[in-house]
């Protein structure tokens, strides 16, 4: 078998504070449920502290390969 390698890129997404508008909502590491017994992720502004729940974890970075080359050894 060959080594396969590929080259990727990252993108990174984040929530805006919906407070402020100046900060970035950060995980703060408690998971919370809901009415309806969805898991919901507690964060909290980096700037102004204020705190909200969304469905994922921010900042998210999901990674995108572009090619990929097969290397026999």
């Amino acid at each position: 078998m060959g080594e396969i390698v590929s080259t990727s890129r990252a993108l990174s997404f984040q929530m805006q504070c919906p407070n402020c508008k100046r900060g970035m909502m950060i995980f703060v590491g408690m998971v919370v449920v809901d009415q309806n017994g969805q898991e919901q992720y507690l964060h909290a502004c980096s700037f102004c502290s204020t705190q909200a729940a969304y469905e994922k974890r921010y900042p998210t970075n999901v990674l995108i390969g572009e090619t990929k080359e097969v290397y026999e050894q």
